[in-house]
């Protein structure tokens, strides 16, 4: 009897490691998928924030670049995150430039959506509007972006 017992001990300890080794195979498996989707997903943040980048450069760039950018706004490649993410515009302090996550709370697309909470002109000022194209790419861009973290 002794020995059925002692066997039964075993098999159950060997059914436990297995099952334990098992367990984290499967969550080595579950941290590798999160690993890569959150590689994913920068990578499509950063194909986002290229292309609003390059809206940027054809439509905003001739009055927002250089040494006194338009309202002081440089909407530049290597500027305008840092200007236009969580930073209150000149016109309506009461918005963000960008929130990020939100592009129906972001005073930039209000204005070059012409929406009528803006102050002075839809821009860009004195051209053609932005097209569909473009408007989705800048409301795509801002929609990926994460929201801010509250501070604790």
């Amino acid at each position: 009897m002794k020995w059925i017992t002692v066997l039964a001990i075993v098999v159950l300890a060997l059914v436990a490691f297995g099952c334990s080794r098992e367990a984290e195979k499967a969550e080595s498996a579950a941290e590798k998928a999160a690993q890569e989707a959150q590689a994913a997903a920068q990578a499509l943040h950063k194909d986002l924030e290229t292309a609003a980048g390059a809206v940027f450069e054809t439509s905003c760039m001739p009055c927002h670049s250089g040494d006194q950018p338009a309202d002081g706004l440089s909407l530049e490649a290597t500027t305008f995150v840092a200007a236009t993410v969580g930073i209150a515009g000149s016109e309506l302090d009461t918005l963000a430039l960008v929130e990020p996550g939100r592009p129906d709370r972001s005073y930039l697309m209000m204005k070059v959506m012409g929406d009528e909470r803006i102050k002075g002109a839809r821009m860009p000022k004195g051209a053609e509007p932005l097209t569909a194209e473009q408007l989705k790419v800048l409301n795509d861009w801002i929609a990926a972006l994460p929201p801010a973290q509250p501070a604790n």
